[in-house]
C-alpha cells in the first residue's frame, strides 16, 4: 500500500507531495480472513468439520470464518475511522490508499 501510494504521489507535483499529510489508520487494515484461509480442504475438514455447513447455511456478508472477520464486522470496523476522516479533513481533498 505504501508504495501504491508513493507512485500514485509522484504524479502530483513536488509543491503538492510536499504539503501531503500521510497518515496510517490501522482501521484500514485488509479482512482477518480467519484460521482456515491458509489450510488445504483437507485440513479445514479436519479442524473444522461445521465449517462448509456454516458457509452454506449463512449469510456471505454476516457469517464470520473461524478467527476472522464478516464484511459486517468490516463496515462496523471502518465506521468510526470514516467519521473521524470527515472531522479532520472538512473542507480539504483527500487521498484514501488501501487494497
Amino acid at each position: 500500500t505504501k508504495q501504491t501510494m508513493e507512485s500514485i504521489l509522484l504524479e502530483y507535483s513536488p509543491d503538492h507531495y510536499a504539503k501531503a499529510d500521510i497518515l496510517e489508520d490501522i482501521a484500514l487494515r485488509e479482512r482477518d480472513t480467519g484460521y482456515t484461509y491458509h489450510m488445504t480442504k483437507q485440513e479445514v475438514e479436519h479442524y473444522f468439520p461445521w465449517n462448509e455447513d456454516l458457509w452454506n447455511r449463512g449469510d456471505d456478508f454476516f457469517t464470520r470464518p473461524m478467527g476472522g472477520e464478516s464484511m459486517a464486522d468490516v463496515v462496523t470496523r471502518l465506521e468510526p475511522f470514516f467519521i473521524k476522516l470527515a472531522m479532520i479533513c472538512k473542507g480539504k481533498n483527500v487521498l484514501l490508499v488501501t487494497h
